[in-house]
Formats: C-alpha cells, sequence, structure tokens
C-alpha cells in the first residue's frame, strides 16, 4: 500500500503529466494507493465548487484509509 502525498493527488487531477503522476497511474493500476484523513481533508478544501465537492468526496472515500 502506498500513501500519496495531497499534491500528488492535485497534479493528477489537474491532470498534468509528471514522472510522480504517472507512478501514481501505475499504482492505482494495481489498487495500492491509500489515503489519510488528513490527505482526504486537504483535497476536499480545494475542491472549486460544490459539484467538484461531491465527486472528489465519491472517488477518494472509496480509497483504503
Amino acid at each position: 500500500m502506498y500513501l500519496v502525498d495531497t499534491s500528488v493527488w492535485i497534479d493528477f487531477i489537474r491532470g498534468k503529466q509528471t514522472p510522480v503522476v504517472n507512478q501514481l497511474q501505475q499504482i492505482l493500476a494495481t489498487e495500492q494507493a491509500g489515503i489519510s484523513p488528513v490527505i482526504y481533508q486537504e483535497i476536499l478544501q480545494g475542491a472549486a465548487s460544490i459539484r467538484h465537492f461531491e465527486k472528489f468526496k465519491s472517488d477518494f472515500s472509496e480509497l483504503p484509509f
């Protein structure tokens, strides 16, 4: 299991193509990504709209804590 930092998730959400985002995509393909409550909170706080908030909440709540 890998605990992925908020900055990597943000780059992933924004569609940036960086080496760490590429690595995250590989980790997600093997279902080995995890998230902490603090990272979950930071991602939700960064939502630009209610729609984004609800999508992030749904998507990220499925990851292991």
